[in-house]
């Protein structure tokens, strides 16, 4: 990456609010949040996922989902990851909701949709099929509260999701596309004996900077993989976190099989 001068090639109404210096390092964040609770597969996934949610839009055509230990840090990285994006960037992604007449348009000009400590029901949802229009490419266009018209918005957003417990998911007979579209981060780690109080608060604070570059070699990594492969590469592990996740949305078929 290079650091270049204004110019409106660059046009953008997404900006990060975090200031770039390109020396910047993040010690505390990748020593304290990540190292201590994740795999360094682990670490490199969410890496080219935040570089991801950093370019605004999701080539990959994934969703992340950080599951596990209650305390372990899955909010706090999903903080940390939306403050660098921006919070005027991102939205709140309901399931529950997605059928109703205007809440696809709470989405215009968002980049980023954050689902945070969600319940075991949430991909369970009557309507959370539509995830898959909201992160595969697909075009729709929102009715607007009080507007005439409706924007062609294309579903390339990104999303994170965190919970604690183990979900399940709405297959409707199309677990195939769940399959391309799952990416799954467990934390199965003790929480650590002493949490520090608003610790995202912190980071971003000071060493904001750090984790923007952090995330920015994320992006160089992510765009590097989908060059040369066409997809986001997932360990056999990271894998076989989401084949088990399938099996268990469909407990009853797979029995069977």
């Amino acid at each position: 990456p290079s650091f270049n001068s204004f110019s409106p090639d660059y046009y953008s109404r997404n900006s990060s609010s975090i200031s770039f210096d390109e020396t910047a390092e993040c010690p505390e964040f990748l020593g304290k949040l990540l190292q201590p609770a994740l795999s360094d597969a682990d670490i490199s996934l969410l890496q080219r996922y935040a570089g991801q949610c950093l370019l605004g839009c999701n080539p990959s055509q994934r969703l992340l989902l950080l599951r596990g230990t209650a305390g372990g840090g899955k909010t706090t990285v999903a903080n940390i990851i939306q403050s660098v994006i921006g919070d005027h960037n991102v939205a709140q992604l309901r399931p529950e909701h997605l059928g109703e007449r205007f809440e696809l348009a709470h989405y215009i000009g968002k980049t980023l949709l954050i689902g945070v400590d969600v319940p075991g029901d949430f991909l369970n949802q009557k309507h959370a099929h539509k995830i898959k229009t909201l992160i595969g490419g697909d075009q729709f266009s929102p009715e607007q509260k009080n507007k005439s018209g409706r924007p062609n918005i294309k579903g390339e957003f990104n999303v994170i999701i965190t919970t604690n417990t183990r979900l399940r998911i709405r297959l409707d007979s199309d677990s195939g596309a769940w399959r391309r579209r799952l990416s799954i981060i467990d934390y199965s780690l003790p929480p650590t004996q002493k949490p520090v109080q608003h610790f995202a608060d912190q980071l971003i604070s000071t060493e904001g900077a750090g984790i923007l570059n952090w995330c920015i070699e994320g992006a160089v990594q992510l765009l590097s993989e989908l060059d040369t492969t066409g997809h986001i590469h997932l360990t056999s592990e990271q894998t076989e976190r989401v084949e088990t996740l399938l099996c268990e949305s469909d407990s009853v078929r797979y029995f069977v099989r």
